[in-house]
C-alpha cells in the first residue's frame, strides 16, 4: 500500500483492546509510511496521548526503547516493551504506549486519519 492509500483497522474485529490497536496501527505506520523517529513524532506527537486524559501519568504515543526506565516497565508496564518496533534509518527501537483510554483514542484515530489516511472503524464488542 503507497502513500494516498486508504487502510482500514477495524477497532475489536482485529485487536482486543485500544493499546493492541495504536500498536498495529503504529507498526504499520514505521513499515509503510515514515522513514525516522523524528518523523514519526511530527506527525504523532506526544500531545495525542495527553489528550482528555487528566490522569495519564506516560502522556508519550512512542519512545525509544533505550529511553525505557525500569519503572515502566513494571510492575504494571505503561509500553508494549516486549514488542518493539525497529525503525531501520535510525537504527534502534521505539516502544508504542498502552495507556489509551477514549479521548487520547479518539484524538488518535483523527490524527492517523488526517497524518496516514488510516481510518479505525469499531467493530463490534
Amino acid at each position: 500500500m503507497g502513500k494516498g492509500k486508504t487502510c482500514i483497522v477495524c477497532y475489536h474485529e482485529m485487536y482486543n483492546s485500544m493499546g493492541q490497536t495504536v500498536l498495529g496501527v503504529i507498526q504499520t505506520i514505521c513499515k509503510l509510511y515514515v522513514s525516522s523517529y523524528e518523523e514519526l513524532k511530527s506527525k504523532l506527537p506526544d500531545e495525542i496521548a495527553n489528550h482528555g486524559a487528566q490522569f495519564t501519568q506516560h502522556p508519550v504515543v512512542v519512545k525509544k526503547e533505550s529511553d525505557l526506565k525500569d519503572s515502566e516497565k513494571t510492575p504494571k508496564a505503561r509500553f508494549f516493551y516486549n514488542e518493539p518496533i525497529y525503525l531501520e534509518n535510525d537504527n534502534f527501537n521505539i516502544v508504542v504506549s498502552n495507556q489509551w483510554n477514549e479521548d487520547n483514542f479518539a484524538a488518535f484515530c483523527k490524527a492517523v486519519n488526517e497524518e496516514f489516511s488510516i481510518e479505525i472503524e469499531f467493530g463490534k464488542d
